[in-house]
């Protein structure tokens, strides 16, 4: 959609951004570019749309936007992508519970794990990085 459009559009028109997002960059990162952006392209007609990654993703898929901005984890051989920004990931818990242990990922493993709702790029996230360590899998985090 985007080529098509940069073939048959004029320059002022080029500047147009159709766009969806996810929630945490969508609310907290883009809003302060995006505003730079308005001010430098005040003609330029903007369309973003906060959904999470699997409806994005779709998005894509059908061309109904130009591109995405994604947090959490992405399908990166099915889109070319450029990484943004690279943020640290953190486990919260209350301040009183007390860890049976922590020392290695997979202690997590006997821990009880909140996930995101379905199609959430995070949630997909962080599994992954428990199956670097060798004991922890997937299928110990309930089937992702």
């Amino acid at each position: 959609m985007y080529l098509q459009r940069c073939l048959t559009q004029s320059a002022e028109q080029l500047a147009d951004l159709n766009f969806e997002v996810t929630p945490t960059p969508g609310m907290y990162l883009l809003p302060a570019p995006l505003a730079d952006y308005h001010k430098q392209f005040s003609y330029a007609k903007i369309s973003v749309k906060l959904d999470n990654t699997a409806a994005l993703c779709e998005a894509l898929d059908n061309g109904i936007i130009d591109f995405a901005i994604v947090e959490g984890y992405l399908h990166k051989k099915d889109y070319d992508s450029l990484l943004y920004k690279r943020e640290p990931y953190f486990a919260v818990c209350s301040a009183q519970y007390t860890f049976q242990s922590t020392s290695k990922m997979s202690d997590l493993q006997s821990e009880t794990l909140l996930v995101r709702e379905a199609g959430a790029g995070s949630r997909f996230g962080q599994p992954s990085n428990f199956a670097a360590d060798s004991q922890a899998t997937k299928s110990n985090f309930g089937g992702f």
